[in-house]
């Protein structure tokens, strides 16, 4: 019996809790519901707000458009001033870029020229040296 007691009272103290909460829950729903209308109100005011940003940032939109646009066709008349300077650059590039792979060839062949010319006049020089003492030694022997 005692522990049917302890049951009921637990029992009667979660029913207590339920009833709490759900008022609880009924208020803050009395709450929201009477909130909505204001809610509503509120939104609308924001949408108006934003058609209005929205119109005013279409505004802004066409303003800058129009010097865009300008901006645009001059620098597309530029460009089109631009694009003969463009080619004969390309062409006087290209001019250059030969110039220089030809003078680097020239270079080069001088060098191995002068280097064979280094090794031709020290072998001038030994046959020289040579023929003199060939020649020394005919005399002596004359």
């Amino acid at each position: 019996v005692k522990a049917e007691k302890a049951k009921v009272k637990k029992l009667e103290t979660k029913v207590k809790g339920e009833k709490k909460k759900e008022a609880e829950a009924t208020a803050k729903a009395a709450e929201a519901e009477e909130s909505i209308p204001a809610l509503e109100e509120k939104l609308v005011e924001c949408q108006e707000a934003k058609a209005e940003e929205d119109a005013k940032l279409e505004d802004i939109f066409e303003q800058i458009k129009g010097k865009t646009d300008q901006l645009r066709v001059e620098l597309e008349e530029k460009t089109q001033e631009l694009a003969p300077v463009k080619q004969e650059r390309a062409v006087y590039q290209n001019a250059l870029d030969e110039a220089t792979t030809e003078v680097k060839l020239m270079e080069d062949s001088t060098t191995r020229a002068r280097e064979q010319l280094e090794v031709s006049e020290r072998e001038l020089a030994s046959l020289s040296d040579t023929q003199q003492k060939k020649r020394d030694e005919l005399a002596a022997c004359e």
